[in-house]
């Protein structure tokens, strides 16, 4: 391949990459499954609401794993989150997290929830 050829797949590259980086300046991002964190704060029961009834109200989590408490106690964790926002300003950019926390028996024992503030 000749330097004039090489030179012209690069110029087509750049133009290529300029040209979808422009275009996706306006796009939107969206990623998780989007939740109502204020609803489900009044709608679990600590103690009572169990982590089947979680992901039948909320669907399957975006991440589950172990948290071992200071005193040893191990729970069960689901963590939920969404966001969107525009590739052009992600100054603007919503996100929102809500993570459970059930106990041996698969109760929730905690929740914690976090959301942009509008």
């Amino acid at each position: 391949m000749n330097s004039k050829h090489q030179i012209t797949i690069k110029s087509h590259i750049v133009l290529i990459s300029l040209l979808l980086f422009s275009v996706l300046q306006g796009c939107a991002v969206k990623f998780g499954h989007d939740f109502d964190p204020k609803g489900f704060h009044d709608w679990v029961k600590r103690g009572e609401t169990s982590s089947i009834q979680v992901q039948e109200k909320l669907g399957v989590p975006t991440s589950q794993g172990m948290v071992v408490e200071g005193d040893g106690t191990s729970l069960k964790r689901y963590i939920y989150y969404y966001g969107k926002g525009k590739i052009s300003n992600m100054n603007d950019a919503k996100f929102k997290m809500l993570e459970v926390r059930f106990g041996e028996n698969n109760l929730v024992y905690s929740f914690n929830w976090s959301a942009a503030v509008q």
